[in-house]
């Protein structure tokens, strides 16, 4: 387990959609679902109730949610600096390859 899959959990909880988290986080829909059934599997419990359409939290799922928001804010400080820095660094080289 690491905080990716904790991140990925928390917006498959708060958008309902494996499909939506993974554009949230820009990744695929296989590695969300991977990262999920990961957690599950270190956990030994299911998280969440699937169907076609619709996720749910399962009582295990509300209880995970609610002790990884309490770790949300400095684990998404963090992650922000690290978008950040890359975005940064991308803009830096993309400007470097349009002065040559």
């Amino acid at each position: 387990m690491n905080l990716r899959f904790i991140e990925a959990f928390v917006w498959v909880a708060r958008l309902r959609s494996f499909r939506a988290a993974s554009e949230k986080l820009h990744t695929t829909q296989t590695a969300i679902s991977s990262r999920i059934a990961s957690l599950e599997s270190d956990f030994g419990v299911r998280l969440f109730e699937r169907d076609k359409r619709t996720v749910t939290l399962t009582h295990s799922g509300e209880e995970l949610l609610n002790y990884a928001e309490e770790y949300e804010p400095p684990v998404c400080r963090v992650a922000r600096r690290e978008r950040s820095a890359r975005q940064l660094s991308r803009a830096h080289a993309e400007r470097c390859a349009l002065r040559r």
